[in-house]
């Protein structure tokens, strides 16, 4: 009796583990996500894919890229299928938190208690804090589940994401320079491994503030 009761209890200790794991955010999955699609659009919705907003898609990739990774849809941040009456998935609908950066950057802070890492500029005297290739507060934990969002006017609305992915490593975005840094992946455009403040490749460095926030899992 005594062996079946504790057959029986390691059986659901076991179960639990394995609800408790596919329940987990994966910053493997979602770097996986973000490395696959980075130089590239995930198809057609009507594949099963996502929309693709061509020169504003920054947003709707990083979101993918979290989704990707665990982070859990709902009534606010969302992207959906809808068919047609023949059963046929035919469109994708995305929510503003999904596909805009201020959006998602205020669900992030409100909606998951994301914790801000920190804000940046190109000199100290701007803002407070000068940003450098390598950030000690971008560090190999928070890889795969900090978005970094990109004010371009200092006016307090974010207008650009992307998802940090690699910790001190070399650019592989010739538009950096041999260079070794934090690296990013973004849309709009399509960057792959590039250094996180973009500031040789930003029209807008020299009024430009940058924000991270990670997920608090």
């Amino acid at each position: 009796m005594k062996h079946l009761l504790k057959k029986a209890l390691s059986g659901i200790i076991i179960t639990t583990a394995l609800f408790n794991c596919a329940g987990a955010y994966s910053r493997v999955d979602a770097i996986a996500y973000s490395d696959k699609y980075a130089l590239t659009v995930n198809g057609s919705p009507i594949a099963g894919g996502y929309n693709n907003y061509g020169d504003s898609d920054c947003t709707n990739y990083v979101s993918q890229c979290l989704y990707a990774g665990g982070m859990q849809q709902d009534s606010i941040w969302n992207s959906k299928l809808y068919t047609s009456g023949t059963g046929v998935s035919t469109t994708r609908k995305d929510s503003t938190a999904w596909t805009l950066a201020d959006g998602l950057k205020n669900y992030l802070k409100d909606n998951k208690n994301a914790t801000k890492l920190g804000g940046w500029a190109k000199t100290d005297t701007q803002y407070g804090k000068k940003y450098a290739d390598n950030n000690s507060s971008l560090t190999i934990y928070n890889t795969g589940k900090t978005v970094l969002f990109y004010d371009w006017d200092t006016d307090g609305k974010m207008n650009h994401a992307a998802l940090f992915v690699v910790d001190n490593a070399k650019s592989l975005d010739t538009a950096d320079g041999n260079v070794t840094g934090d690296l990013i992946n973004q849309h709009s455009y399509f960057r792959k491994h590039a250094i996180w403040h973009a500031d040789k490749r930003n029209a807008h460095a020299k009024t430009t503030t940058i924000y991270a926030f990670a997920l608090n899992v």
